[in-house]
């Protein structure tokens, strides 16, 4: 096969990104604090340069006088995970001074530990809502509430902030509620689904990393037939699967079918209702018939996945790490070297197109409640500390802690302590900085991005290539434009019609059904429900417009 001129490009692209890490690694091991760790004076504006005066002006005239500051804002801030074991030690509290110093707050902290879930619906239910709170974003209290407007309404509010306005179309539609958002998504990778491929076996067989779907189909047919471990057994598979549906939902954005609804005149409508759902299957139904993919892959549980993938198959997708581990495991455990390698995508007719994970977890929601922000005013503080925890000193103080009590610089590189180390300093043992990550959206922009202390690059080749793919894949995701309507007939039946879908696909994949069945399920399922959550959804959405 002949490498295709996108094949050149991404090896580029991530030997260019590979080199930057390489060389900022080498740059940093020459200096010996790349970052000053001392809290600044506070998160103010600068002081206006002093306004020259005319002396021949009346001295009479009136001085207009300087604003009075603002008194602290006064917030309770309620979280999992945290606890109150620490509320007296020095280290704990110096780090809530210096929070509350640099946003000008006064902060009560609520930590519930394993908790705190149930709490949740009790405060929402009392009406004593914390001024701010994690919460899920389709918690059915926290939708009531909603509906009653005992939330913020976030919507057009997140641009108006230097580090909230990153916050990533994807996360935004899949953590908003018909359209609208109330909350502060939480972010997690949205680059994070990838493919991973047996780099080893490509080599023993002199082939290229496929960069299309034909040669994808090509890489997987040699794979099952041409014994590229070298055993002389006829016992691998060109694809791995398990009974997880993410690499076919993966593999259809190559299609150009929706992450799970798109727009079809004018309409938002479910994949599985459009044209290239159907072209994706038939490619699927190929693969399977021609044994290119492990039979039993509807009945294999996932705990049996990566048994598979580290013996006799050669190609899967789902989340990167899965495909960093596997490599790590081939060679710790077995000595094999170069075995796993990472890509994006392949690419049809369709171009790049990737199909993106949630992009957050969790959301960090404003109360309108008693103890919430009463005024418009209010409010907008809020939401400026909310951006505020995401500045250079906040990111560094909640991931890095206290400055030569907590960590040091090694080779211009952020070092925690170790206990053997606390002890050996008179430090005391504990983690004095847990829960306040769960309060970090961890949305930062460039310029607050730059100044993070650093921790030590990825130590090898795989871990390089993971986190380097990660942010290219992101570019090419595709929106789910429906995750943020609440059907009512998908919150009643969704369960059921959903896996009408489900046993649809895999029972077309393996042969089980032709395309005449296909269509009547189809039909069923509008007949059953789904012609109304299609209606529901629209109806929805144009209410949102």
């Amino acid at each position: 096969m002949k490498k295709s001129i996108f094949a050149k490009v991404l090896v580029s692209i991530l030997t260019l990104a590979l080199m930057a890490v390489l060389m900022a690694a080498c740059n940093r091991e020459e200096e010996t604090t790349p970052v000053t760790p001392d809290p600044p004076a506070g998160n103010q504006q600068e002081e206006a340069p002093p306004v020259e005066t005319n002396d021949d002006e009346d001295d009479d005239e009136d001085v207009e006088e300087d604003e009075p500051a603002l008194a602290p804002l006064r917030l309770s801030i309620a979280a999992p995970y945290g606890v109150h074991d620490h509320d007296n030690h020095p280290i704990r509290m110096e780090i809530v001074e210096r929070l509350e110093a640099y946003t000008n707050t006064e902060i009560e902290w609520m930590w519930i530990g394993d908790g705190y879930w149930d709490q949740l619906a009790l405060w929402i239910l009392s009406d004593d809502v914390p001024t701010i709170m994690v919460i899920g974003h389709r918690d059915p209290n926290f939708m009531q509430a909603v509906e009653e407007g005992g939330f913020w309404d976030l919507t057009d509010y997140l641009d108006r902030f230097e580090n909230l306005a990153y916050v990533h179309p994807v996360a935004r539609e899949n953590a908003s509620i018909n359209g609208r958002l109330f909350g502060v998504p939480r972010s997690r990778a949205v680059g994070r689904n990838g493919f991973g491929i047996r780099q080893d076996w490509l080599d023993n067989l002199g082939l290229n990393v496929p960069t299309t779907i034909n040669e994808l189909r090509d890489v997987l047919w040699a794979f099952t037939f041409m014994d590229p471990d070298g055993d002389g057994l006829d016992n691998t598979f060109g694809m791995g699967i398990a009974m997880h549906a993410g690499p076919w939902d993966m593999m259809q954005m190559w299609f150009g079918a929706p992450n799970g609804w798109g727009f079809r005149d004018g309409e938002l409508v479910p994949a599985h209702m459009t044209e290239e759902y159907d072209e994706a299957l038939r490619w699927f139904r190929g693969l399977y018939a021609e044994g290119l993919v492990n039979p039993n892959f509807h009945e294999l549980g996932n705990q049996y996945w990566d048994d598979l993938l580290r013996g006799v198959a050669g190609f899967t997708g789902d989340v990167v790490d899965r495909h960093r581990r596997n490599y790590e495991h081939l060679y710790n455990e077995m000595g094999m070297a170069g075995t796993w390698t990472i890509i994006p995508y392949v690419v049809g007719d369709h171009g790049a197109r990737t199909l993106p994970t949630a992009g957050f977890n969790n959301t960090l929601v404003v109360s309108a409640g008693r103890n919430g922000a009463q005024t418009h005013d209010e409010f907008l503080r809020v939401m400026q500390f909310l951006n505020d925890i995401n500045d250079t000193y906040v990111w560094n103080l909640f991931e890095r802690g206290i400055y030569e009590q907590e960590w040091e610089f090694r080779d211009g590189y952020w070092h925690a302590f170790t206990d053997d180390e606390r002890t050996e300093r008179g430090t005391d043992l504990g983690n004095f900085r847990i829960g306040f990550n769960q309060i970090m959206p961890f949305y930062s922009s460039p310029a607050q991005y730059e100044g993070r202390i650093p921790g030590r690059p990825p130590h090898n080749d795989i871990r390089v290539l993971e986190s380097e793919i990660q942010p290219y894949i992101e570019q090419f995701a595709v929106v789910n434009y429906g995750a943020s309507f609440v059907s009512p007939t998908q919150v009643e039946h969704g369960p059921a019609l959903n896996a009408m879908i489900a046993d649809m696909r895999i029972d077309f994949i393996r042969g089980v059904i032709d395309d005449t069945t296909k269509h009547e399920i189809r039909q069923q399922w509008l007949r059953s429900g789904g012609q109304d959550i299609i209606d529901e959804v629209n109806e929805l959405y144009r209410a949102s417009q």
